[in-house]
Order: structure tokens, then C-alpha cells, then sequence
């Protein structure tokens, strides 16, 4: 493979390493706001069901005090959204083809220019801005027709197509020596901008990880906030339904209803502590105590559910 082939495909798979890369990243980020969003709103929507709570409560005597929930208090900075960091640019080293062409070009004019003065001077010809005409450039040119045919009426012309043959000749050679000399720096310099894309993307692959992490828990939080709002609204009613028909005295309720009514007081503690939760991150993900307190609100969605299907 041809050094001008070898960069290409070096610059091709530098490009396509920063275009999945950057597609993933963006694409992870983008998730991780919208779960960040669905988090917000959510929260909203318990604390309206907590209102909820509060008025199938509100009127019930003698109702049992629960241990307030602890908040559980993190130090750091809060999860915010995120941009995704500028595009990487991968620039194609120049081909160096212009600059080849060129000194290819110069060197053929210098040497075919060189040779009419040599023939000139083999010609012991006078050089002079003014004596130079078709006549001179013939004899000039000539001599090295002379030494191929002799003295024949096509000798100049014969010299003028030898001396042109040799100059192109020439700045072909030169044009090929620059072009290769171009062509290896060119692949030093790709293999640097691959190597400078590797970098990046190592540079860059522990903020990926960190936004799948967040977007994952924030993802199961969302489906956790949900599970103890619907459980909120399913006892608030059947709460009301106590009060309703059992009356004020939350010592005479049947024991179905002060098992439903403990659940409800419960519910509550567990939202009023969930929506105060500040959302920390570290520098892998979520901090320990969030995700920790987030498996206790699990743990309770799953007790709940298990006391519903028992």
C-alpha cells in the first residue's frame, strides 16, 4: 500500500473512530436529559399525590405517629444537564500535489533553459538580452542536434526536442522526489492526527460512562417515583373509603383498614424524603447514598406490592 493510500485510510478511520464516538456521546447525553427532565416532572406529580395523602388523612383521630423519615443529606453538586462538548475536527493533511507540479515545472524550465545556454556557449555565441531571437535558440539548440545527425537542416529542431525530453525528463524526477517527500510527511502527520483521535476518545470515554451510569439510575428512578406515587393514590382512596364509611377514629377502624391506613403513613414519610432527595453525582455516577436510598424505595414498592398480592 502506496504511503498517499496509507494516509488516507489512516485519516478515513480516525474520522469514523470520532463519529461513533461523538454519535454515542451525544446520543447518551441526549437520554440522560430527558431522564434528568421525566425525574423533575415526576417529583412534581408525587408531591401533588402527597396533598392527595394529606386530605384522605386529614380528620382521622388517633392516628399512629411514625418515626419521621431521615433525609438523607449529600454534599456535592447536583445533577444538572449536560452539554455535549464541541465536535472534534479531523483535518486531511494536504496532498502536496501543487507544490510537487510547481518545483517539477521550475526544474524543467531551469534545465531546459540550462541546456540553451550550454549549446550557446558550446556554440562560442554571443549572450545577450538583445541577441536573443529563433536564430540563436536554433544554433544554440543545434549543437545538440549536431552530435545526434550531423549537420543536417534538422539538427535545431532535433536539439530543441532532445533538451526538451530531458528537461521533462528531469522535472519529472524532481516532481516525484517532492512528491513522495510530501506524501511521507503526510503520513507521519496522519498517524499523529490518529493517534491525537485515540487520545480524545480515551480522554473522553469516562465522561461516556459516567452519562450511561446517570442515565440508567435515572431511568429505574423515574419507574420507582411512579411506583410510590400509584401506590399513594391506590391507599389515599382506599383510606378515604375507611373514613368514609368507619368514621373519625382511627382506633375503631377494621384491622384491614388500619393495616391500609399504617401503609398510607408510610408512603408518605417515604415521598416526603424522596422529593427533598438531592440528586448528587460523583465522579463515576450517582453518589452511593442516593443510589443506596433509591434500593430502600424499592424495597418498599416490592413490600407493598407483596401485601396487595399475598
Amino acid at each position: 500500500m502506496g504511503k498517499l493510500a496509507q494516509t488516507r485510510k489512516l485519516i478515513q478511520e480516525a474520522k469514523s473512530l470520532v463519529q461513533e464516538f461523538e454519535q454515542e456521546l451525544t446520543h447518551e447525553i441526549e437520554a440522560y436529559n430527558l431522564a434528568l427532565e421525566e425525574v423533575q416532572v415526576e417529583k412534581e406529580a408525587l408531591e401533588a399525590t402527597m396533598q392527595n395523602m394529606d386530605g384522605a388523612l386529614e380528620g382521622i383521630q388517633n392516628l399512629p405517629e411514625l418515626p419521621l423519615e431521615p433525609v438523607v443529606e449529600v454534599e456535592g453538586e447536583e445533577l444538572s444537564k449536560i452539554a455535549p462538548p464541541p465536535p472534534y475536527s479531523v483535518e486531511e493533511p494536504k496532498v502536496g500535489s501543487f507544490a510537487a507540479k510547481f518545483w517539477g515545472f521550475v526544474t524543467a524550465l531551469l534545465v531546459f533553459v540550462g541546456l540553451g545556454i550550454g549549446g550557446a556557449v558550446m556554440q562560442k555565441l554571443t549572450i545577450a538580452p538583445d541577441m536573443i531571437d529563433l536564430h540563436f535558440i536554433e544554433q544554440a539548440f543545434g549543437f545538440y542536434g549536431k552530435l545526434i545527425v550531423g549537420s543536417s537542416p534538422q539538427a535545431p529542431w532535433i536539439g530543441i526536442s532532445v533538451a526538451a525530453l530531458m528537461a521533462l525528463i528531469i522535472g519529472l524526477i524532481v516532481y516525484l522526489i517532492v512528491l513522495n517527500s510530501t506524501a511521507a510527511k503526510n503520513l507521519q502527520l496522519a498517524q499523529q492526527i490518529y493517534d491525537e483521535v485515540k487520545e480524545y476518545i480515551q480522554k473522553h470515554e469516562p465522561l461516556l460512562q459516567k452519562v450511561k451510569n446517570l442515565k440508567t439510575f435515572l431511568q429505574q428512578s423515574v419507574r420507582k417515583i411512579k411506583g410510590v406515587k400509584v401506590l399513594g393514590d391506590e391507599f389515599g382512596a382506599r383510606v378515604q373509603r375507611a373514613h368514609y364509611f368507619e368514621g373519625d377514629d382511627f382506633e375503631q377502624y377494621q384491622p384491614l383498614s388500619k393495616e391500609e391506613t399504617m401503609k398510607l403513613l408510610e408512603l408518605k414519610a417515604k415521598a416526603a424524603a424522596l422529593v427533598q432527595m438531592r440528586l448528587v453525582a460523583t465522579q463515576e455516577g450517582i453518589a452511593k447514598e442516593v443510589e443506596e436510598f433509591f434500593e430502600e424505595v424499592e424495597r418498599e414498592i416490592e413490600k407493598i406490592k407483596e401485601w396487595i398480592y399475598r
